[in-house]
C-alpha cells in the first residue's frame, strides 16, 4: 500500500456517501483510522448477537443491514476495525512466528503499561498505592527474605503465600501462633504486617487473579489470564513429553491433558482478542473523550470572555450614569459601549454585534446586572 490515508475521506463522512471510503490500497494512520472509527459509531446500527449467556450487543454486520447506508456504513466500519487489528498484531512472518507470541506480548505490554515486569504468576507480588495512585511492584527474593525474618521473629508462619515448604529455612516452625492473642487484641502477625502497606497488600499476581481482586473483563485482568493460562499450558506441555517419562502414557491420560491444552488455548485466544479490541476501542474513546475536552474548554472560554463583556459594559454604563437624564439612555449605552471597545479591543474581537443581546438578554434581564442598570435609569427606562 503507498501513500496516506484516502483524500477526502473528511468530506465523503460529512456527505454521508459511506460507499466511497476505501481502506484497501491507502497506508492509512492509525490517528486517521481512529478517527474514522469514532465518525462511525453513530452511523452504524447495533443488534443483539448470540443466544443464551454469550448474548451480545455489538454494531451490524453488512449482511444485517435493511437500508444501502447502513450498508455502507457497516461495511466500512469492519474494513476500519480489521485494518486496526493490524497495528495491534505486528507479528512476524508466519513461518518464524510462536503461535501464542503475540498474545504473550500483548500482555506484557499492558502489565508495562500499568508499571510492572512480569517475574512469574506467583513471582511477581504487587501492591496497591493509594499515594501514587498505581500498582507497586515489590521484589520476589526481597519480600520473601523479610517475610521469613518476620516468621522467624514471630516464631510461627502466618504467610499462606510460600510454596516452597520442603526448603523453607522456617519449615520448623508451627503453621500457627502457639501463643494466640487475648480478647480485644490484634493476632501478632496482623500487627507485623500492618506497619507498612506493603507487607498487609502485596501479593503474587496469582493470588490477585484468583481472588478477584482485580476487576474482571479489564485489561489488567485479560493480560493477567493470558500469561497464567500460558502457565498452564507450558506446564501441560512438559508433563506430556516429559523426558523421564519411564511408561507409555495412556490414552486417558494424553485426552486429559490435551483438553487442558485446548482449554488453554482457548482462553488465551479469547482474552486476546478481548484485549485487542479493548485497545482500538479505548484508544477511540479517549479520541472522543479529548475531543469533548477540548470542545467543552472552548465552551468555557467563550462563556468566560461573554461574561467580561457583559460586566465591562456594565460598569462603563455606570461611569457614564451621572449624565442621566440630561443625556438619553439610549446615548449613554452607546457611548459606553464605544469606550469599552476602544479600551480593549482584543476582548471584544468577538461579540460586538451582540451588544442587544447583551443588553436585553442580561443587563436589563438578569441580577445582578438589572438592578444596577435601574438604579441608574429608573423603572421608566
Amino acid at each position: 500500500m503507498t501513500g496516506g490515508a484516502q483524500p477526502n475521506w473528511r468530506k465523503h463522512m460529512q456527505m454521508g456517501r459511506f460507499g466511497k471510503i476505501r481502506i484497501l490500497g491507502f497506508s492509512w494512520p492509525e490517528a486517521d483510522l481512529l478517527e474514522l472509527l469514532e465518525q462511525l459509531h453513530p452511523h452504524v446500527p447495533t443488534r443483539e448477537y448470540g443466544d443464551g449467556a454469550e448474548t451480545f450487543e455489538d454494531y451490524i454486520l453488512p449482511q444485517h443491514a435493511v437500508t444501502y447506508e447502513d450498508y455502507y456504513a457497516s461495511d466500512l466500519l469492519v474494513q476500519v476495525r480489521r485494518a486496526l487489528s493490524i497495528y495491534q498484531k505486528q507479528v512476524a512472518e508466519l513461518s518464524d512466528a510462536r503461535p501464542l507470541e503475540p498474545a504473550i506480548t500483548l500482555a506484557n505490554q499492558v502489565l508495562n503499561l500499568n508499571t510492572v515486569s512480569y517475574r512469574g504468576m506467583r513471582d511477581t507480588f504487587v501492591y496497591w498505592s493509594e499515594r501514587r495512585n498505581r500498582l507497586i511492584q515489590i521484589d520476589a527474593k526481597v519480600r520473601r527474605a523479610i517475610f521469613e525474618k518476620g516468621q522467624r521473629e514471630l516464631g510461627y508462619r502466618f504467610h499462606f503465600e510460600d510454596y516452597h515448604f520442603a526448603d523453607h529455612q522456617n519449615a520448623d516452625l508451627p503453621f500457627a501462633n502457639p501463643n494466640p492473642p487475648k480478647k480485644g487484641e490484634l493476632p501478632s502477625d496482623m500487627i507485623w504486617s500492618r506497619k507498612y502497606p506493603w507487607r498487609a497488600h502485596s501479593r503474587s499476581l496469582y493470588f490477585h487473579l484468583h481472588h478477584e481482586i482485580f476487576e474482571p473483563n479489564t485489561k489488567l485482568w485479560h493480560a493477567l489470564l493470558i500469561l497464567w493460562r500460558y502457565d498452564e499450558f507450558n506446564r501441560t506441555l512438559e508433563e506430556m513429553v516429559g523426558v523421564n517419562r519411564e511408561k507409555r502414557p495412556s490414552p486417558d491420560y494424553l485426552k486429559w491433558q490435551l483438553l487442558n491444552v485446548a482449554e488453554s488455548c482457548f482462553e488465551i485466544g479469547q482474552s486476546y482478542d478481548a484485549l485487542q479490541k479493548k485497545t482500538y476501542e479505548h484508544q477511540a474513546i479517549s479520541y472522543r473523550e479529548e475531543k469533548a475536552a477540548r470542545s467543552t474548554a472552548s465552551g468555557r472560554k467563550s462563556t468566560d470572555l461573554k461574561a467580561r463583556r457583559i460586566e465591562s459594559l456594565m460598569c462603563a454604563i455606570e461611569r457614564h450614569g451621572d449624565l442621566y437624564p440630561r443625556v438619553s439612555e439610549q446615548r449613554i449605552v452607546d457611548q459606553a459601549f464605544d469606550m469599552v471597545v476602544q479600551e480593549n479591543p482584543k476582548l471584544w474581537a468577538q461579540g460586538k454585534g451582540q451588544k442587544e443581546a447583551y443588553l436585553s438578554e442580561y443587563i436589563r434581564s438578569v441580577e445582578p446586572y438589572k438592578s444596577r442598570y435601574y438604579r441608574i435609569f429608573g423603572k421608566s427606562a
